[in-house]
């Protein structure tokens, strides 16, 4: 009861959070939000997903910038924060939205994450002052970092932006690892799983190991379960070692 309280705070408080960050210079913005009264006045979760969905002619008219920025904006972005898989929760929530569905069809798509995610910096963490603010901005980086690796996203990206993200994911791990206090366990299993999904595509083979570990294994980069938090040790391990083999 404790966890799922918890669970559901942080969602809220990430959700004030993730409007915050891309509210200003927004050309089409959702018409409700959590926190307000109109927001508190529905009974259900559905009815709310269906009320942020996109108006059509919006959907077509809005630029690839732009319309990702109003993904990174929904206001359930961040409840992936409260699924066992950080992963398959998000791609559930991204799934139930159509402003999302219009974006991954873009021919441009790839280029434009690629983009944001090369220029979003983990050093912007130093200019925030409050604590929950800092945890805010963890728990969204790590978001984008698994939008990376959505299915409709990864065919998007060529194999030069497939490497170069592999690369970021690695550096930026280390980065993460100067900011334990904000990014902690969370940083880290997320660095390990997207850079493994983007690591095996490009060729990397796994170890052979012992059948328990490789069970747990198997469970965390296939759908980023933890069984033993171990493995995301040895998954990071193995990743540094394949990109440093990478031409």
């Amino acid at each position: 009861m404790k966890q799922t309280f918890m669970k559901i705070l942080i969602f809220q408080l990430l959700s004030i959070f993730t409007l915050n960050s891309y509210a200003q210079n927004m050309t089409w913005d959702y018409p409700i939000k959590p926190g307000t009264e109109k927001w508190k006045s529905y009974q259900n979760t559905l009815d709310i997903v269906r009320d942020l969905q996109m108006p059509e002619k919006v959907l077509k008219s809005i630029s690839t910038e732009e319309l990702l920025k109003v993904c990174l904006n929904y206001p359930f972005f961040s409840s992936y924060t409260a699924s066992n898989s950080p992963f398959e929760g998000l791609n559930r929530t991204l799934d139930s939205f159509n402003g999302f569905d219009e974006f991954s069809n873009r021919k441009d798509a790839g280029n434009v994450l690629f983009r944001f995610y090369s220029g979003k910096q983990i050093s912007e963490i130093d200019k925030i002052e409050k604590g929950m603010d800092k945890a805010g901005f963890s728990f969204y980086y790590c978001g984008y970092e698994l939008l990376l690796c959505n299915k409709k996203m990864v065919p998007k990206f060529s194999k030069e932006q497939q490497i170069d993200i592999l690369k970021l994911l690695v550096k930026r791990n280390k980065e993460k690892d100067l900011h334990k206090g904000s990014f902690g366990f969370w940083g880290k299993m997320t660095s390990a799983f997207v850079a493994n999904k983007f690591a095996v595509l490009l060729g990397k083979k796994d170890t052979n190991i012992d059948s328990k570990t490789d069970n747990a294994k198997k469970l965390f980069t296939e759908r980023m379960l933890i069984s033993d938090p171990k493995v995301i040790d040895t998954v990071l391990t193995e990743v540094e070692i394949f990109v440093n083999q990478l031409k």
